[in-house]
């Protein structure tokens, strides 16, 4: 991320459109941590059982391990669904940067829901 940082500083100057320079970050941040990005470790289970009403907000540990699961989800949905859910960019500029159609966007961000509600429903057995 500091090398996309530096290199960022010279480049994003040069594109004039804000959803381009954000687009062209976006896209040095998934290149670094796909080149340094092995095989995630399993993450530990959450601390409290389903349906524990007593307590609504999120403990940071579960922030945590959901970050942690969200991390084992595959390429290009990891990033397609991490970006639909900053809502930092349009449908249309997730699909344009991903270089899909917005039915191709639909399906991958449906298939990285499932499989992470998928991961979640398994930290809960």
């Amino acid at each position: 991320m500091a090398e996309a940082l530096v290199k960022a500083e010279s480049e994003l100057p040069q594109i004039r459109n804000e959803c381009s320079r954000r687009a062209w970050f976006v896209n040095r941040i998934r290149e670094s941590c796909g080149v340094a990005n092995g095989q995630a470790a399993p993450a530990p289970r959450l601390l409290r059982e389903p349906g524990d009403a007593a307590r609504v907000e999120i403990l940071e540990i579960e922030a945590y391990l959901v970050a942690q699961h969200f991390h084992q989800l595959a390429e290009p949905g990891r990033s397609a669904l991490a970006l639909f859910y900053l809502d930092a960019f349009t449908h249309e500029e997730i699909a344009k940067l991903f270089r899909m159609t917005g039915e191709q966007l639909a399906d991958t961000l449906a298939d990285a829901r499932l499989r992470l509600q998928r991961l979640l429903r398994g930290a809960h057995s």
